[in-house]
């Protein structure tokens, strides 16, 4: 197997000069505010609110799944290999980890796994640099839908005294200049997705461009609300055209408290604390098969990515002498993916996982794959696609039809079927996953 070298690395000071913006203060004037331009309030809005919403994520912990894919010989990416993680963060450093290790490693992502296309840096980094450090210049340029919600549009860039954007690639390093597009939804102002581009890359690096897009979703606990990536992508083309392609999905994220009035700039302590927390958590074995029904339907007209699902498990299981579950414990997962499929028509993408079982006082996480569904008209596992194709002949032109099926494709941990001609996954619909082990 190829074992080229080549990541992304995304560096920030720990005592980096912040910018200071007039818009942080614009909604405290409330006698002022009513001559501002929409636009200006807009973007103090974007700006503060998911200023709030980010400083949370300092105590979360997430499993990131990367499915990693390079180019073959027509230069179109394919499926090479999946890379799990433990990622935590400290202030503006992310920290990684085995998801079997009891604590978090010294080493950054690419020294860590030590080949292939990788980034740091989108767990936190670049939006954190964004939001909460304010180091671009931004403004608004539109509305758009994304995800299903109406979506205002903001472009920004970083100056260059602020882009901490550092690039191994293939043995050679260089700077980049950040520069991108981000949207929020257009009645709270959380942030919906974050798209970065680099900008000059330098001739040495031998890459044409290189983007990455990450999505985000609030989620609500018990010391508020938090603003956490759900997944993305990081693409990487060669100045000889070639693609390389990562898919990046974040799962498992859990809140864990401080025990002291530590600093979040005290990485070795935060790390600690990380550890500390990896050594408590609960996970299910591998093997076990889950047998369970949905407990709530899933509907294509108001489904959204990111939303919550749960599940109940229909039949106690005993997975070891001192662990058994009892029938009725909750699995609590989301939906990764519901998009329209435009062939055939009347048809949906769905991906869904789950990732934590509870019942009473106890918790667990698990990795598990999807092994077996009812059957139930219009809910599969492929579509067929018929392609007309035309060939000259004399004296005339004939044609003759073709079909091919597609099958959903979903990250590790996740499963992806369709919906044709129906408009829900009902409640009640049965599913059998089996726990796995997860991998390296």
């Amino acid at each position: 197997m190829e074992r080229k070298r080549a990541d992304v690395r995304l560096v920030f000071p720990m005592n980096a000069a912040r910018i200071i913006g007039v818009l942080s203060a614009l909604l405290t004037l409330p006698a002022r505010t009513q001559e501002l331009s929409p636009d200006v309030l807009n973007l103090a809005h974007a700006m503060n609110t998911n200023r709030d919403l980010f400083k949370p994520i300092l105590f979360y912990t997430c499993l990131e799944t990367i499915e990693r894919a390079r180019p073959q010989l027509h230069g179109r990416p394919s499926a090479n290999d999946v890379v799990q993680v433990d990622v935590g963060v400290g202030e503006e450093r992310e920290m990684y980890s085995w998801p079997d290790d009891t604590r978090f490693s010294s080493l950054n992502l690419p020294e860590l796994v030590t080949h292939g296309l990788l980034s740091t840096g989108m767990f936190s980094g670049f939006a954190h640099s964004l939001f909460v450090g304010r180091h671009g210049l931004v403004q608004q340029s539109g509305r758009d839908v994304i995800q299903g919600r109406d979506a205002l549009r903001f472009t920004y860039r970083v100056p260059s005294l602020e882009a901490r954007w550092t690039i191994n690639w293939d043995g050679k390093a260089g700077e980049l200049k950040e520069a991108g597009e981000f949207w929020v939804d257009a009645e709270d102002y959380h942030l919906i997705r974050l798209k970065v581009d680099a900008q000059d890359i330098p001739p040495q690096m031998l890459l044409r461009s290189l983007a990455l897009v990450m999505d985000y979703e609030v989620v609500q606990d018990e010391s508020g609300r938090a603003l956490l990536p759900i997944g993305g992508t990081l693409t990487a083309v060669t100045s000889g055209g070639k693609m390389y392609r990562n898919k990046v999905a974040f799962s498992h994220c859990h809140l864990f408290s401080a025990e002291s009035k530590m600093s979040t700039g005290d990485v070795a302590g935060m790390a600690a604390m990380l550890s500390r927390y990896k050594q408590s958590e609960g996970s299910l074995p591998a093997g076990l098969n889950l047998r369970v029904v949905l407990a709530e339907p899933v509907i294509a007209k108001t489904a959204r990515v990111g939303d919550r699902i749960h599940a109940r498990l229909e039949s106690a299981l005993r997975s070891s002498p001192e662990l058994e579950i009892p029938a009725g414990a909750m699995l609590t997962g989301r939906i990764r993916e519901f998009a329209r499929v435009d062939d055939p028509p009347n048809t949906y993408l769905v991906e869904i996982g789950f990732s934590e079982l509870e019942w009473g006082e106890k918790s667990y996480r698990f990795f598990a794959e999807l092994v077996g569904m009812q059957p139930l008209p219009g809910i599969q596992s492929e579509i067929s696609r018929s392609r007309e194709i035309g060939r000259d002949s004399l004296p005339g032109k004939t044609s003759f039809t073709t079909s091919e099926s597609t099958f959903g494709y979903a990250v590790p941990g996740a499963a992806a079927f369709f919906l044709s001609d129906t408009p829900s996954i009902p409640k009640g619909f049965r599913m059998t996953w089996r726990t796995t082990k997860i991998s390296r």
